[in-house]
C-alpha cells in the first residue's frame, strides 16, 4: 500500500516537493563541491601516478613520527633504528630522509603554485633500492645532487646545470650531476623529459609535490639536513615469507607510541609527512563542512516536511480512517523523501562538479591542470548526502504524520496543522550537543583539527536544539518588535505580525535554520575577536624584544646555525640579548596526562626577554643536575603538577628525561604551553625546527640598520622573516584572522541554506493559507497589502532569528572563551558592530527573499472565494 501512496503523492504535489528538493540540491552541491575540491587539492600535492609510493620496496613496512606538524618531523633516532633491526623477522631496516627542501627560483616564477611550495621538492639519498640512474651519476659530495623528472622541472635545473638549494643549515650552490627515476617505475619517459629530451614547455604547474625529488649523497645528507643520527622514516624489509601486515603488528608492539607503523600497501605509508599533513587538514575541513551543511539542510527539510504534513492533515486522517497503519504512513513519508533525495542528489551532483571546478580555478595552486572532475567517490557523496539528508530530515514529520487521528478526516479545518511538539526532544538535543562539546573540550590534551571538529559538531547540535525550543519566545518577541510596525503601518503589518504569533511552531521552524547560522557566526566571531585581541595583547606586551625572527615555509631550519649567525655576525655587537625557540618532537607527561606542543629554549634568556606573566616560581632557577622546565598555568593544571614537581619529557623515539617544574606562567603567545632546555631536547634527538628568535638591542643602536643587516645576513637561510614587535603581532593575529575568514566563508553556505529554508517554509505556508488569502482579497485587500503582509511576516521571522541567534551565539562564545585553553583564554571580546551589521543584513535578506513569495501570494484571485 505504501508504494502506490508514494507515487500518488509525488504526482499530486510536484511543485511543493520541488521546493524541498531545491534544498537538497544546494546541500548536495556544496558537499560534492567540497569533496571534489579536496580531491583537486590532494592531486596538487600528491600525484596519483608518480607519488612516493613507487619508491617503497614491495612488501616493506614504514615507520614515521606521529606528529601534527606540517613540517617533516626528523625524530626517529639511531637507538630506535637499532631496536627495529633487532625485532624478529626484520631482514633489513634503513633510515631514510624525505623532508622538504627548496630550490631558489627566480622572483615571480611558479606563480601558479602557492608561495609556500614554490621551488619545494622532497629530499632523498642515492639508495639503489629506491632510485635508478637514467643519465649522469649519483651525487658524491655536499655540492652534488641528482633529481628526478619533477625535481628538474620544479628546480629549473637540468643535467650538469648549477642551482641553489635551501637546506636547514643554509643555502648551498649545487650542481645537478644525475637524472634518476624510481626503481619501481616502468618507463623512463618522464626522466627523459627532465634531462632535456622533449621537456620544452613543461611547467611546474603540472608537477605534484610528491613527484619532485632531489637526491643527496648519503654521507653528507645528515649534515646538510641537520639530522645526524636521525631520520624522517625507517623502511623495514621483512624476511622472505613474512607478511608485511604481520611484520607491522610485531613492530607496533616493540616501538614507542609516538611512532606510526604502516605496511607499504597503506596509502598513509606511501605519503610523505608534509603531504599527509596537508591532505589531512583539507580532508578534516571538508568533512566538517559537509557535516555542517547536512545538519542545517536536514533542519530545513524537517521544517518543510512539517508544513507539508500539516497541509495534508485531513488526507492523512482519511487514510487512517480507511485502515492505513501508522507504520504505512511513516513508510509513505520516508519513501517520498527518499525519492526526492535521489532526485536532489542527481541535480546537486552536477552542481557540485561545477562548484569544485570554480573553487579549484580560484585557488589554482598547481599540481594538475584544473578541469571538471567527476569521480565515483563524488557520486557516492552526492547519493549519501542527498538521501541521508532528506530521510533524516523527514523522520520527525513522518512520525508526526503517523500520529494524526482518524477523526481528522471528518474535520473541515486544519486542526492538526500546528500540532505542537513537546520540548523533550529539543531539550535533549540542546543538552546532548553542548554536553558533548564541553566534555570533549575539557578532556582533550590537544586542540587539533579532529577535536575542534567534534566540539563544533556538538555546538551545532546544541544550537539546533535551542532553535527548536525557540517557539517559546516567538509570541513575546513578536509583541515587542511588532508593536511599532503595527502602530505605524496599520492593517497589513497587523496581519503579517499576527501570522508570526498565531502559529509559533511554524514561525520558529522558519526562523530556526537562519537562527542556527547566525548563532554559529556570532560564536565564531566572538572567538575570533577574542583571539585577535588576546594574541595582539600578549605579543605586544611580550617583554623587551626589539626584533623577532620567525620561520616561514615548510623547510626545517637549524637552530644552532641561526644562533651562530645571530651571535657572530657583523651586527652582533648591537645585540644585547637573544633567545631562540625550537619545536620539540615529543610530549610532556605528568601524573594526570600529557600535553603538547612543547618547545625548547634557554629558560633564563627567555625570562629576561619575554614577559611570561610568571604566576609562581622562578624561570631562572635550577635544581642542581636535574634539568628544569616551565609550564603555562593551564598546562600545569592539565598535567596535575605544580612548582617543584617532576614531569617527563618523552621523545617520539621513546627516550625520556625527568624535568623539574620551576615556574608557571600565563603569557603563551610566544612560547606556548611548555618550555624545556634546548640542550636537553638536543641530547634526546627531540629538537625539531627553529621557529622563532627574540632579539633585544643595546640602547642607542639604530633598529632599522640592524634589521637590514640582519636580513642580508640571514638571507641564505630558508625563508626567515624579521619583524618589529608590532609587525610580529600583526603577523600572529593574521593567522587567527585568516582562519576566521575561512570559517566564515564556510558558514556562508550554512546561511545560504538557512535563507533557502526560510523561502521554502514561507512558500509552503502561503500555499497552505490560500483560502485565507482569497478571503482577504474578496474583502477588499489589494495586491500591495497582500505583499506587505508576507513582507512583514518574513521580516519578523528575520528579526526573531537575528536576535535569538546572535544573542545565544554571543553567550556561548563568551562562555567558550572563558573556558578555552592557552592564548585564547581571557576576557571575551564581542564584535558588536560586526554582529549588528550581520543582524541587519539577515533581516534585510529575509525580506528580500520573500519578494517572490509575496508576489505569488498577491496573485490569488478574489473570485475563488465563491468556490471555497
Amino acid at each position: 500500500m505504501s508504494a502506490p501512496l508514494v507515487r500518488r503523492e509525488l504526482r499530486g504535489r510536484p511543485g511543493r516537493l520541488v521546493l524541498v528538493a531545491s534544498t537538497i540540491v544546494v546541500a548536495v552541491g556544496f558537499c560534492v563541491g567540497a569533496f571534489g575540491f579536496s580531491q583537486q587539492v590532494s592531486a596538487l600535492v600528491s600525484s596519483p601516478s608518480d607519488g612516493i609510493d613507487r619508491q617503497l620496496p614491495a612488501g616493506s613496512v614504514v615507520l614515521t613520527a606521529d606528529t601534527d606538524s606540517i613540517t617533516t618531523s626528523t625524530a626517529l633516532d639511531s637507538s630506535l633504528l637499532a631496536m627495529v633491526r633487532g625485532v624478529q623477522g626484520v631482514a633489513q631496516a634503513n633510515a631514510n630522509y624525505d623532508q622538504p627542501l627548496s630550490f631558489v627560483v627566480p622572483a615571480g616564477a611558479q606563480s601558479e603554485r602557492p608561495p609556500i611550495l614554490r621551488g619545494v621538492v622532497l629530499s632523498s639519498t642515492s639508495d639503489p633500492t629506491q632510485w635508478r640512474l637514467v643519465s649522469g651519476q649519483f651525487p658524491n659530495g655536499p655540492r652534488q645532487v641528482a633529481v628526478d623528472a619533477g625535481g628538474a622541472i620544479v628546480g629549473g635545473a637540468a643535467l650538469d646545470e648549477a642551482a641553489r638549494l635551501q637546506f636547514p643549515v643554509g643555502t648551498v650552490d649545487v650542481t645537478v650531476v644525475g637524472i634518476v627515476e624510481s626503481i619501481n617505475s616502468s618507463t623512463a619517459a618522464s626522466s627523459a623529459r627532465a634531462s632535456g629530451e622533449g621537456g620544452t614547455g613543461v611547467s611546474a604547474a603540472i608537477v605534484a609535490l610528491s613527484s619532485a625529488h632531489v637526491v643527496l649523497d648519503p654521507n653528507w645528507a645528515p649534515t646538510l639536513l641537520d639530522a645526524a643520527g636521525r631520520a624522517d622514516r625507517i623502511t623495514v624489509i621483512p624476511e622472505p615469507g613474512i607478511d608485511p601486515d604481520v611484520m607491522a603488528g610485531r613492530l607496533r608492539g616493540a616501538v614507542p607510541s609516538g611512532v606510526r607503523v604502516l605496511a607499504a600497501s597503506s596509502r598513509a605509508a606511501q605519503t610523505q609527512h608534509t603531504i599527509a599533513s596537508i591532505d589531512s587538514d583539507v580532508h578534516t575541513a571538508t568533512v566538517a563542512y559537509a557535516g555542517l551543511t547536512m545538519l542545517v539542510a536536514a533542519l530545513v527539510i524537517s521544517n518543510s516536511y512539517s508544513v507539508l504534513v500539516a497541509q495534508r492533515t485531513r488526507e492523512l486522517g482519511l487514510l487512517r480512517l480507511v485502515g492505513a497503519s501508522r507504520a504505512q504512513i511513516i513508510r509513505m513519508v520516508l519513501g517520498e523523501s527518499a525519492l526526492v533525495g535521489v532526485a536532489g542528489a542527481v541535480a546537486g551532483g552536477g552542481l557540485g562538479v561545477v562548484l569544485a571546478y570554480v573553487a579549484a580555478r580560484v585557488v589554482r595552486t598547481g599540481g594538475i591542470e584544473v578541469g571538471f572532475t567527476a569521480t565515483w567517490s563524488m557520486a557516492a557523496v552526492a547519493l549519501v548526502v542527498g538521501v541521508t539528508t532528506s530521510v533524516a530530515g523527514s523522520m520527525w514529520p513522518a512520525w508526526r504524520a503517523s500520529r494524526v487521528p482518524p477523526m481528522e478526516a471528518l474535520s473541515d479545518t486544519q486542526a492538526g496543522a500546528d500540532r505542537r511538539s513537546r520540548g523533550a526532544m529539543p531539550a535533549a538535543l540542546t543538552i546532548a550537543g553542548f554536553g558533548l562539546a564541553g566534555v570533549v573540550a575539557s578532556r582533550s590534551e590537544v586542540f587539533d583539527a579532529s577535536t575542534l571538529s567534534v566540539v563544533a559538531l556538538g555546538v551545532l547540535v546544541g544550537f539546533i536544539g535551542l532553535a527548536l525550543l525557540s517557539r517559546w519566545v516567538v509570541v513575546p518577541f513578536t509583541a515587542v518588535f511588532g508593536w511599532p510596525l503595527v502602530r505605524t503601518v496599520g492593517i497589513s503589518a497587523r496581519l503579517g505580525v499576527g501570522n508570526t504569533a498565531r502559529q509559533p511552531s511554524r514561525t520558529a521552524g522558519a526562523a530556526s535554520t537562519l537562527m542556527v547560522g547566525l548563532a554559529l557566526v556570532s560564536t565564531v566571531g566572538t572567538f575570533g575577536a577574542s583571539a585577535h585581541q588576546a594574541i595582539n595583547a600578549q605579543v605586544g606586551a611580550a617583554g623587551k624584544a626589539d626584533l623577532y625572527v620567525e620561520r616561514r615555509g615548510v623547510v626545517r631550519v637549524s637552530t644552532s646555525v641561526v644562533d651562530d649567525v645571530l651571535r657572530h655576525s657583523r651586527f652582533s655587537r648591537g645585540l644585547d640579548d637573544v633567545v631562540e625557540v625550537t619545536s620539540v618532537d615529543g610530549s610532556m607527561v605528568g601524573r594526570n596526562g600529557a600535553t603538547s606542543p612543547v618547545v625548547a629554549s634557554d629558560l633564563a634568556a627567555a625570562s629576561r626577554i619575554i614577559d611570561l606573566g610568571t604566576v609562581s616560581g622562578d624561570p631562572t632557577s635550577s635544581t642542581g643536575d636535574q634539568p628544569a622546565t616551565i609550564l603555562s598555568k593551564s598546562a600545569a593544571e592539565q598535567l596535575g603538577v605544580s612548582v617543584g614537581d617532576e614531569v617527563t619529557l618523552r621523545s617520539v623515539s621513546g627516550e625520556a628525561r625527568r624535568l623539574t617544574v620551576v615556574a608557571t606562567y600565563t603569557n603563551t603567545a610566544i612560547l606556548g604551553p611548555a618550555v624545556v632546555p634546548w640542550a636537553t631536547a638536543r641530547a634526546m634527538s627531540a629538537d625539531g625546527t627553529f621557529d622563532l628568535a627574540a632579539v633585544k638591542l643595546r640602547d642607542g643602536v639604530p633598529l632599522e640598520r640592524v634589521k637590514d643587516r640582519m636580513a642580508r645576513t640571514l638571507h641564505d637561510l630558508p625563508k626567515l622573516g624579521i619583524d618589529t614587535p608590532a609587525g610580529f603581532a600583526a603577523l600572529s593575529t593574521t593567522v587567527a584572522d585568516t582562519t576566521l575568514r575561512i570559517v566564515m566563508v564556510l558558514l556562508v553556505g550554512a546561511l545560504g541554506i538557512g535563507l533557502l529554508g526560510l523561502v521554502t517554509t514561507l512558500a509552503l505556508s502561503v500555499l497552505e493559507r490560500r483560502r485565507e488569502l482569497v478571503m482577504l482579497r474578496a474583502l477588499g485587500a489589494s495586491r500591495t497589502q497582500i505583499k506587505m503582509l508576507v513582507w512583514f511576516e518574513a521580516s519578523m521571522i528575520g528579526v526573531i532569528a537575528a536576535v535569538v541567534g546572535i544573542g545565544v551565539g554571543t553567550a556561548i562564545g563568551r562562555v567558550g572563551v572563558g573556558l578555552a585553553p592557552g592564548t585564547l583564554s581571557g576576557s571575551p571580546v564581542i564584535p558588536w558592530a560586526d554582529l549588528a551589521a550581520v543582524a541587519l543584513t539577515a533581516v534585510a535578506t529575509a525580506w528580500a527573499v520573500s519578494i517572490g513569495v509575496a508576489r505569488r501570494a498577491a496573485r490569488v484571485p478574489p473570485a475563488e472565494a465563491g468556490k471555497m
